[in-house]
């Protein structure tokens, strides 16, 4: 008698068991807006991933609450039937080089830092190196104010010839002026660097000179030298050797012109017009930081993959309220469980004081 009371109790408590279950378990429904999961709470989920415990499966619900299907999300692809699809190789180290190259990027500050020593270390070099807008103009700066501060030293005699010097949020130009004949050499930095500006310039730096209008040969000497020396700062002694000596050479005589184009020796590119005795060199940085993280072979082939986006899989990760509803319920069940770059305490006055020292 005991046993067969043992027996019907083991047998209400599984029936129980399975009826609570069976009451309680949540599951997919569908209305005219798609499919939607109700817990066993009868509480909706909302915009955020779920895992179906049914199958394991992951699904992602719009603000309404509705499975969303054909988009992507945080990276991943949702299918026709809602189930996500796992990212690939190539996806995931994608990721990876653009995380890791998004964490090299340096703050505003610690370029505004790093431009400010490029501009130190270019005063011993000579050179401009950098290839980024900021450094190479805080560098060139630098150098423009101790071939501005010698070459006025030389002609100071002169009276005819003027040096002046312009700066402001837009420009920092450098010049000297003979009197009744026009400029003889000019060096300007284009400061802005936003291309949605009205007054933005591609190219970093523009350098003239004019040797057509100089009187003797002692101008024609100084002015010769400082042409060289900005020529060789702008493009390290490789390049400018090769210019300087193009553009000076006596056979193209007045009237002679020619154009040409090409990469400094640190991979910044410029372009060379001259006309009558007139050089114009305008020199545009690469934006390429040496200092930031280098991207292997391995990454780089890994970004060129593009995830594929037909019209059957869209990048947006919009959230649309019943996005991507599916048409059958027995889917239900089986599928779908700059602004400067100068250094602005080092006023021309400091450097001339320092130059004559």
């Amino acid at each position: 008698m005991k046993k067969s009371i043992l027996c019907l109790s083991v047998l209400a408590a599984t029936f129980t068991l399975s009826t609570g279950i069976s009451a309680f378990a949540g599951q997919w429904e569908q209305d005219s807006n798609g499919w939607y999961y109700v817990q066993d709470d009868g509480s909706l989920i909302y915009g955020r991933a779920f895992t179906d415990p049914a199958d394991g499966s992951e699904y992602f619900m719009d603000p309404d609450g509705y499975m969303m299907t054909e988009t992507r999300v945080n990276g991943f692809w949702y299918g026709p039937d809602g189930r996500r699809q796992d990212k690939t190789e190539a996806e995931i180290a994608a990721e990876i080089a653009r995380e890791q190259r998004l964490a090299a990027r340096p703050s505003p500050a610690k370029e505004q830092a790093a431009a400010k020593q490029a501009a130190q270390t270019a005063k011993t070099s000579k050179i401009a190196v950098s290839t980024t807008r900021l450094a190479y103009q805080a560098e060139m700066k630098a150098l423009m104010d101790v071939v501005f501060l010698d070459t006025r030293s030389k002609v100071k005699n002169n009276t005819a010839i003027k040096g002046s010097t312009t700066e402001d949020n837009i420009e920092v130009s450098y010049r000297f002026n003979v009197d009744g004949r026009g400029t003889a050499i000019s060096c300007s930095l284009w400061k802005m660097s936003n291309p949605e500006n009205s007054r933005y310039k591609p190219e970093a730096l523009e350098l003239s000179y004019n040797r057509d209008i100089l009187s003797d040969a002692n101008e024609v000497s100084v002015f010769n030298s400082a042409f060289n020396r900005l020529l060789t700062a702008a493009l390290g002694e490789n390049k400018s050797k090769a210019i300087y000596e193009r553009c000076l050479a006596e056979e193209i005589g007045t009237g002679g012109s020619f154009e040409e184009s090409g990469v400094s020796d640190t991979g910044n590119s410029y372009e060379l017009t001259y006309r009558n005795n007139m050089a114009t060199i305008k020199i545009t940085c690469s934006e390429i930081d040496p200092n930031a993280a280098e991207t292997s072979e391995e990454e780089t082939a890994a970004e060129e993959v593009v995830p594929e986006t037909t019209s059957e899989q869209p990048t947006s990760s919009v959230i649309v309220a019943g996005q991507g509803a599916l048409s059958a319920a027995s889917e239900a069940g089986d599928s779908t469980t700059s602004d400067t770059a100068s250094d602005n305490s080092e006023s021309v006055a400091n450097d001339e004081a320092e130059a004559t020292a």
